[in-house]
């Protein structure tokens, strides 16, 4: 089984991204036993850091243990299309599941951009 820790970043594939700024999405799960090392991470997606968001809580489950209350944190609509996207990917494993909250950041950090060159003086 993997084991690991998450950094600073949490990253997602960017079609995701947009239903965690909407609020559709306050999960994400992965394969393994993953510990985060840090409450609050950037979410990077798409190419770029999109969000500050706060780790609320972690679970680790079975991928026949998931709920449909799972699926729709993560922001599918049903279990069965959350169980089809993850059996595609990881098989039948244990699953870190970080719940996390992104409104409380949303407004004042939403997006991380990189000075450009002008704007270094």
């Amino acid at each position: 089984m993997r084991a690991g820790m998450i950094g600073r970043r949490l990253t997602m594939k960017g079609e995701f991204v947009d239903l965690v700024l909407k609020g559709l999405k306050n999960t994400t799960i992965r394969l393994g036993k993953l510990k985060p090392k840090h409450r609050v991470v950037i979410l990077h997606g798409g190419g770029r850091d999109v969000a500050k968001v706060e780790i609320t809580g972690v679970r680790y489950k079975k991928l026949g243990d998931l709920t449909d209350e799972d699926a729709q944190r993560d922001g599918f609509e049903s279990l069965e299309d959350l169980l089809k996207a993850l059996r595609k990917v990881y098989g039948d494993s244990l699953f870190y599941v970080p719940r996390f909250d992104v409104r409380a950041f949303a407004k004042t950090c939403l997006l991380y951009t990189s000075p450009s060159p002008r704007d270094r003086g």
